[in-house]
Order: C-alpha cells, then sequence, then structure tokens
C-alpha cells in the first residue's frame, strides 16, 4: 500500500491534468449524447428578464444575468443555450480538479490524498447533471472557500481582499451559496485566531453588498405578492406547505462520515481551520434538508430533482480527505497501523462508491425517459408550438392541496380546464377546432364564449399518490394569451361526481417572467353525493337541477360551473333589457339563449 501511495504522490503533478482531461472529456460526451438525442434532462429552464432583477422568485439579480449572458453567447453563435451551458460546464467542472488538489497541497503538501480529492471532484456524479447557473456557482463558492483559507493561514489584506468579491458573486447566483459561505466565515471567527477581525468585515462587506444590489431591484423577493395566481392560496402564503423526504441528491453519502473525525481532537489541532469548514458544511447540510423536508424549497422525493448538495460538493471532497489525511496522520504517529490502514481503506471505499454512482447516473440519464423540465414530474405535456424546444412562455398547472393522499384516494380522474382569451391556434396559426388533440389533450366548449374553445386536460389519478399530476403547455404562437382556470376532481365511479375542485382562477402569463407555475388549490366538496336532482340551487347561478348547465352528466352530477358560456347563465343582461339571466322572460332555463335567437346547448 505503502509503495502504490509513493508512486501516486510521485507522478501527481501529471495525474491532475489527466484527470482534468477526464473531466472535461466527459462533459464533452455529454454535450454529444444530448445532441444526438441519446440523453435528455434538465438543463435550462428559465429566460432572462430585465437587467438587473430577481428572477420569480428566489433567483437573484447575479442569475438573469447569467442566464442573458449565456442567451447572447448562443444567439451570437447561432447555437442554443444547452449547447453553450454544456460547453461552459466542461470547461468549469474541468477547472475544479485543480482547485480542489490545490486546497489540499496547501494543506497536506505533497500527498497522494490530493490525487484522491482530485480524482474524486473529476468523477462526481453532481457534475453529470449541469444546470443553469450551478456549474458557476459551485466553482464560485470553491473558490471562496479556498479564498477564506487561505486567508484564515497566512493573512494579509491582499489575501482578505477577494473574500467578500467571491461571496456576493457566488450568492448572486445563487441564494443556497449563503448557507455555506455565511456560517463558513462565522466559524473562522471563532477558530481562526489573528483573523477575526478581518472574517466580521468580511461578512459585514458581503451581506452589505448584497442587500444594497439585490433586495432592492424589482420584482425582487417581494415581487411572489405581485402573482397571487401562483403563491397565494386562500389564506395561505408562499405556496401550500408541504412536507416531502430529504434526501442527498447524487453526492457521495460517504463523503458525509469523515467529517465526523474532525471532533476528534487530535485532528481538529493539527487544523482548526478544517474545524471550522466542516461544521458549515454541517450546517448547510442541516438547512438544505430543512428547505427540502418542509417544502419551503421545491418539493419533490426524487433524488434527481434537486441540485443543492451539488453547490458544496467540491468543498465536501475537500474537507473529508484533509481529515482522513489528518487522522491517517495521527495513526502513523501514535504508531497505530491497523487504524491507519483502516483510514486508507474508507478512501479506497468512498473513491469506488463515487466511480459506482458516476456510472450508475451516465447510465440513469441515457436510459430513463424525461419530460421536458426533469425536476417537475410533467404527466401531461402539450407542445401548440410544433416541438420546438424552446421553453420560454410555458403556462404550466400545478395542482396542489393540503393533504394530496387522502384527497387522490376519493379522486379517479381530473380535467385540466383553460379557458383562453382568444382561439387557440396551431404552429401554422390556424385556429383549432373543437375535438380531440393528442392523448389527453382536447378543444372542447366548457366554461368560456362558445366562439373561443376551451383547452381540456382529462388525467387518470391512477399510481398519483404524495402528488397531484401537473400539466406543461408550450404555447408557440398563442403566448401572451391569458386562461380562465379550473380543475376538478371526479370520483372513481364512471361518469362520476365531482369530489375535488380549484377555484376558477384569472392567469395572463407576465412575459418578463414567464414559466411561472400555476398553483391550483384543491378542496373537496362538503357533500360527496350527486347533486343535480336534489331540488336546490347548489351552485348559487339562479338554476336548480336540470334547469342549470352545470348539469350537464344528468341527475347523478353535481352543479359545479357556477356561471357559463350560455347566455342565461353568464351573469350578463345580454339583450339589454335590464334583467339577467333567471330574472328575464326570456330565460326558461340556464340553457336558453336570452332571447337572442337559438338555444346554445
Amino acid at each position: 500500500m505503502s509503495r502504490i501511495l509513493n508512486q501516486i504522490r510521485r507522478f501527481r503533478a501529471a495525474l491532475v491534468p489527466l484527470l482534468m482531461v477526464l473531466s472535461g472529456g466527459l462533459s464533452l460526451r455529454l454535450l454529444q449524447a444530448f445532441e444526438a438525442g441519446d440523453a435528455k434532462w434538465d438543463v435550462w429552464r428559465h429566460r432572462a428578464g430585465e437587467f438587473w432583477s430577481w428572477t420569480p422568485f428566489i433567483h437573484p439579480p447575479g442569475y438573469g444575468e447569467f442566464l442573458r449572458a449565456v442567451q447572447n453567447v448562443a444567439e451570437s453563435q447561432g447555437s442554443t443555450e444547452i449547447a453553450v451551458a454544456l460547453r461552459l460546464s466542461g470547461v468549469l467542472t474541468a477547472l475544479l480538479v485543480p482547485l480542489v488538489a490545490w486546497g489540499l497541497s496547501r494543506e497536506l503538501g505533497a500527498s497522494a490524498w490530493v490525487v484522491g480529492g482530485a480524482a474524486l471532484v473529476a468523477i462526481s456524479p453532481s457534475f453529470l447533471r449541469p444546470f443553469e447557473n450551478y456549474p458557476l456557482a459551485v466553482l464560485l463558492t470553491t473558490v471562496s472557500i479556498l479564498a477564506m483559507l487561505e486567508y484564515a493561514r497566512e493573512g494579509g489584506f491582499l489575501r482578505w481582499l477577494p473574500i467578500p468579491v467571491l461571496v456576493l458573486a457566488s450568492v448572486e447566483l445563487h441564494l443556497n451559496c449563503w448557507f455555506l459561505l455565511g456560517p463558513a466565515m462565522a466559524m473562522w471567527v471563532v477558530f481562526a485566531r489573528g483573523r477575526r477581525l478581518g472574517f466580521l468585515v468580511a461578512i459585514g462587506a458581503a451581506v452589505g453588498l448584497f442587500l444594497y444590489g439585490t433586495i432592492e431591484p424589482a420584482p425582487g423577493m417581494w415581487g411572489l405578492f405581485d402573482h397571487p395566481h401562483a403563491y397565494f392560496q386562500g389564506e395561505r402564503r408562499f405556496g401550500v406547505f408541504e412536507w416531502s423526504d430529504p434526501n442527498l441528491e447524487w453526492t457521495n453519502p460517504l463523503l458525509f462520515l469523515p467529517l465526523v473525525l474532525w471532533l476528534i481532537p487530535s485532528v481538529a489541532k493539527q487544523a482548526p481551520r478544517g474545524l471550522a469548514l466542516a461544521l458549515a458544511l454541517a450546517f448547510y447540510a442541516v438547512a438544505t434538508t430543512v428547505l427540502m423536508a418542509s417544502g419551503l424549497a421545491i418539493a419533490s422525493n426524487r433524488a434527481e430533482a434537486h441540485h443543492y448538495y451539488e453547490l458544496i460538493d467540491p468543498a465536501l471532497t475537500l474537507c473529508s480527505l484533509w481529515a482522513m489525511a489528518l487522522a491517517g496522520r495521527a495513526a502513523q504517529a501514535a504508531d497505530r497501523a491497523r487504524l491507519h490502514k483502516a483510514v486508507l481503506a474508507g478512501a479506497a471505499l468512498i473513491l469506488g462508491w463515487q466511480g459506482w454512482l458516476a456510472a450508475d447516473g451516465a447510465r440513469f440519464l441515457r436510459t430513463v425517459a424525461h419530460s421536458p423540465w426533469l425536476w417537475q414530474e410533467y404527466a401531461d405535456v402539450l407542445r401548440l408550438d410544433g416541438g420546438t424546444g424552446r421553453m420560454e412562455g410555458w403556462v404550466v398547472v400545478e395542482p396542489r392541496s393540503v393533504e394530496p393522499a387522502e384527497l387522490l384516494r376519493r379522486v379517479g380522474h381530473i380535467e385540466v380546464i383553460l379557458s383562453p382569451s382568444e382561439p387557440l391556434v396551431g404552429p401554422d396559426g390556424v385556429p383549432y377546432e373543437p375535438g380531440p388533440l393528442v392523448a389527453n389533450w382536447a378543444i372542447e366548449e366548457r366554461m368560456g364564449d362558445p366562439d373561443v374553445p376551451d383547452l381540456v386536460l382529462r388525467r387518470d389519478t391512477g399510481g398519483w399518490v404524495h402528488d397531484w399530476p401537473k400539466a406543461g403547455i408550450a404555447p408557440g404562437l398563442n403566448a401572451g394569451k391569458g386562461f380562465t382556470m379550473q380543475v376538478l376532481g371526479f370520483d372513481q365511479i364512471e361518469g362520476g361526481s365531482v369530489v375535488a375542485e380549484s377555484d376558477v382562477i384569472e392567469y395572463v402569463p407576465d412575459p418578463a417572467h414567464p414559466n411561472i407555475p400555476v398553483f391550483m388549490h384543491m378542496t373537496r366538496f362538503e357533500s360527496n353525493g350527486p347533486t343535480c336532482g336534489d331540488g336546490e340551487d347548489n351552485d348559487q347561478d339562479g338554476w336548480p337541477d336540470q334547469q342549470d348547465p352545470g348539469c350537464d352528466r344528468g341527475v347523478e352530477g353535481r352543479e359545479v360551473d357556477g356561471l357559463s358560456r350560455h347566455p342565461c347563465n353568464d351573469g350578463v343582461d345580454n339583450d339589454g333589457d335590464g334583467k339577467i339571466d333567471r330574472e328575464d322572460n326570456g330565460c326558461e332555463d340556464g340553457w336558453d339563449d336570452e332571447g337572442l335567437g337559438g338555444a346554445t346547448q
């Protein structure tokens, strides 16, 4: 074993560049696979809004400017954002290899652990899924940590100066970077004697600059209050609070175990800086787990749906191998050969597990059929754009409920009804006629103007236990059109009754902030029995039972629609006689036309 370690130490100068090539080559292979259509996963989703503004709702201004830069490069090269992002990712992940190696060599000197760290970074499974700003955010976060370590070790104004700048750049790209970089600076205030004032000033500078240049730009985090369709659910704010199962995503779980070694006094005494970093990483893990579990971050139980741990992958690798190297040295100093061999065996296990995870991740990306946005689990996607692949302006409908599992047990299928403000047209500009479209989608006359038919999705809920099916619509030439939306949930009896419904929501897409999900809050009915034969006006539109257009399913149905497109049930004085709907002598029932020239039934 010692002979192998000596050879690795001897050739480390050549091995690190080779690992860089390996890392860059993997990214290039991903690009080739993506362009060939062999792999489909989430790489690019958002579009930049106004200059230096928040991208709804928790993406700070630096994120939007990164999107804009990539878009400009793609346009200038006649390429796509995805291709530019994948090439950029290859360069950035390749740079992480020598950065982690340099950080370990600064702490450990000439050591085989340096090559081990570089190898772990080169084959990190997290970097197989480069999504938008993450590769750059990972690089900036890693460089920020290395700058802090350098200042904590050596001191000096020139070593301090990059810290607030790097921290600011990191958190402007991704807010989650605060959960590592903030605690890291705070921990070094405690553990870096002689540097405490410097780290305190760095914290103040980074936070002050962030608040000054980030909170104020419109719409800011407070922009969510301008979009009640997305984040207000009755009395509930910030969406529906749902618990989900936290996970470590694609990060190697074994990398967290060596952090415990920093609690050993003989290890911590050798490098208190490492203990500070380990505590910061632990804080990040706890904070991110809480965000996942509470649903305050994007809630999903699928490991492939998140990227948060990717931000700390290189720093975690550095800190863990640093601890193992110091533990091995302490074991050697105490003449405990078995303990030293156990540390080396642990390192080999971590490296082997990392390789297996990388291979399994590559297989997953190439063999699993993903919907357009991997993390959203869309059950139904309608391409009114002819399948161009462009994602801006999508209409995203996400039913939600406080207790989805309980309500879904009662629901056999849902109907998502979208009544457009103007007739929907295909990629050829021709309006769609009533009738089936593709899969579960159809054009029907349901709740709007009969001259402007509605878009209806019928989706079976079988197999959906903890989440409601979601739908995405690529509007194509329909971008910018408004919709009146409602989701209905029907029981499991054929032609059954409505047992759950959402409020009717008016939605007009905001071109400056595309792809904002429309959260449709589902609630159950007080009674689950039929109401179209009880003699009551259950939906308060003036018409009971079969006189109500809402009872188009017979006496076994339920009055659910309220006002409709029929002139005698639309709440409008259509013939100008001063009387509306039931009060009008021209209305014998809700199906009538208020004397305008024939029933609309």
